[in-house]
């Protein structure tokens, strides 16, 4: 998480700041370097001379300290519940709804929406009048028969012509 990562960061660079600090202020009781010593090491740290040392670079933070992992894990859950709170029992209570009046009442069935994951209910008898309404138009049984000769004769085709093997 982004929120996490960011304040394992901050501590990591805050404890980074505390040892660089330590370790100036015991170099500077013992800052007699002579010049030599100071070329020498600029000799060993090649390119901009700037006696930067390369930093390792993580895809992710480094574990901070057990006092803010402790404070991350309880923003994690405090965050959570506020989110459960908000949406999470939203959709488990339109659902719990949704079964509670189905059994209360056996003319109801469930039916979809327009909306994406959204269901309603609705009598049976307005249910069946819509499904015989939509239903797909009734065909004779002659034709059903003169469509399927002339699958069968479009297929016979494709497999002479050599688009499709006798397997297929």
């Amino acid at each position: 998480m982004e929120i996490v990562d960011t304040v394992r960061w901050k501590v990591y660079f805050k404890l980074l700041q505390e040892e660089k600090d330590k370790e100036n202020q015991s170099n500077e009781k013992i800052a007699n370097n002579t010049q030599e010593e100071e070329e020498q090491q600029q000799t060993h740290n090649p390119g901009l001379k700037t006696n930067l040392k390369p930093t390792k670079i993580n895809l992710s933070a480094p574990r901070a300290d057990d006092e803010s992992d402790r404070f991350l894990l309880q923003l994690l859950k405090q965050a959570l519940g506020k989110i459960d709170a908000k949406g999470g029992n939203n959709k488990s209570h339109k659902i719990k709804s949704l079964q509670q009046k189905l059994r209360n009442h056996d003319n109801l069935v469930v039916v979809p929406t327009d909306k994406t994951n959204s269901f309603r209910t609705v009598s049976k008898s307005n249910y069946c009048k819509w499904v015989e309404g939509h239903g797909p138009p009734e065909a004779p049984r002659e034709k059903l028969a003169d469509v399927k000769e002339q699958a069968l004769q479009l297929l016979h085709d494709k497999v002479e012509l050599g688009v499709l093997s006798d397997k297929e």
